[in-house]
């Protein structure tokens, strides 16, 4: 079961990169916030909902194509920034991404530590998402 989610999952990074391509092109910013927003809205849905299989199902397929619309216009806002060096910054930027996986992850070990259940992990991350609303904005 695990392995078809996952696959789910990933068929949801493939169809939002592709979708956050042509949002980019259309408008950036917005195309940011917005989804940083509807990854919030989500991410609560998640810890409200999660414990209905079907529903958590959707709901991680809907978190894999949220979590992929936003990466090309990252990357877009930043070649389009470097514009001197512009290789360099789209390496730059991908390491920021393994940061803040990295970063994530620990967040949510320290929430875990701090008491926050398993069920309720999910507002942890909408936190996240909405303090990243804050520095696009």
């Amino acid at each position: 079961t695990v392995t078809w989610v996952l696959l789910l999952f990933g068929g949801g990074m493939t169809i939002g990169n592709i979708i956050g391509g042509r949002l980019a092109d259309w408008k950036l910013m917005p195309t940011v916030i917005g989804t940083l927003l509807m990854l919030a809205l989500l991410l609560v849905g998640f810890a409200e909902f999660g414990a209905i299989a079907a529903v958590a199902v959707f709901i991680v397929f809907l978190w894999g194509l949220l979590v992929f619309v936003i990466v090309p216009p990252l990357q877009i806002r930043v070649v389009e920034a470097a514009s001197e060096a512009p290789n360099l910054a789209a390496t730059l930027n991908q390491g920021a991404f393994n940061i803040g996986n990295a970063a994530g992850a620990w967040v949510g070990g320290v929430a875990l530590s701090l008491g926050v259940s398993y069920a309720n992990l999910p507002l942890v991350g909408a936190a996240l998402a909405l303090l990243a609303v804050a520095v696009a904005v």
